[in-house]
């Protein structure tokens, strides 16, 4: 079915379909990006497990595993930053997006999207130079994988699972979780939405997109993790004028929960499209909204 969408070509397959697959798990290299806000031990921790050498192909391989982190540009997550810089200091594998990048993030807004492209420009060294006074990547980080996730992550298998799960699929696989059937807002119901003060506000309609429209594009809803080639990776990062990305910017910026809309619209309205495998292996349980937390 449509929803159960596959991009997984067997192996012994002819023509180059076996050269998309990495020679043995423990070659791969993988680029976590992690957004990150609150407290800095979390973010430790998930980096120290996802590293940790004795919990990845037992030594097979040489393989790179590199963490680039945006921590939340809001004051009172300064403190966490100061800690994760000192943290890093002495790890070469992990990399912090400078202050002067960082964004205030805010539920709902685009501002989550945009944290995530400077994670992957800053990957790339796309970053302005001679904006910081820290030194940023004079050349791209080296990696087959790209995998976006949060700080609150944790791995529920180890680091060689991991490894050999993505590498069952090509290196230009995407793999992200997107519900298939496009969205169709009514157009009393689909809102401009303005970032300002670290609120989402609500100020006027927006016109909905839609291909039965005669818009050419349809707007796709899906997960805001995922682990995505570096292709499309730097397609993302990339945004050059005039492309589908950077056009699409302009319109998701005033869409509400533009991070579970944007990358799936992309990839789908993308030459990446024909590289979309359904599922990103991710596991989400939800027991409460933070809403019902005790305060």
């Amino acid at each position: 079915t449509l929803m159960n969408r596959r991009y997984q070509p067997s192996k012994s397959e002819s023509g180059s379909s076996s050269s998309l697959y990495i020679d043995k798990p423990g070659n791969l290299n993988l680029l976590y990006g992690i957004l990150m806000h609150g407290n800095p031990v979390s973010t430790m921790r998930l980096i120290d497990v996802l590293y940790d050498k004795k919990n990845d192909n037992n030594g097979e391989g040489n393989g790179n595993t590199l963490f680039v982190i945006h921590v939340d540009g809001k004051e009172e997550n300064d403190e966490a930053f100061d800690k994760l810089v000192e943290y890093s200091i002495d790890k070469d594998y992990v990399h912090i997006v400078p202050t002067e990048f960082r964004i205030r993030v805010n539920w709902g807004g685009f501002s989550m999207v945009q944290a995530t492209l400077n994670i992957l420009k800053y990957s790339f060294a796309l970053l302005p130079q001679g904006f910081t006074s820290t030194q940023l990547p004079k050349d791209p980080l080296e990696f087959h994988k790209f995998i976006h996730i949060a700080s609150s992550t944790y791995p529920i298998k180890s680091n060689s699972q991991i490894r050999s799960t993505i590498a069952a699929y090509p290196l230009d696989a995407n793999l992200v979780q997107i519900a298939m059937k496009p969205i169709e807002p009514h157009p009393a119901a689909w809102q401009y939405f303005v970032e300002c003060d670290d609120v989402v506000h609500r100020i006027y309609r927006l016109h909905p997109l839609s291909n039965k429209a005669g818009n050419g594009i349809d707007l796709y809803m899906g997960s805001q993790w995922f682990i995505i080639s570096n292709e499309f990776a730097l397609y993302l990062a990339n945004a050059k004028r005039g492309s589908m990305v950077q056009q699409f910017i302009e319109y998701a910026k005033h869409i509400i929960i533009a991070d579970e809309g944007f990358f799936s619209t992309v990839l789908r309205h993308s030459r990446f499209c024909t590289k979309h495998h359904n599922a990103n292996f991710l596991h989400l349980h939800f027991d409460r909204w933070e809403s019902d937390l005790e305060s």
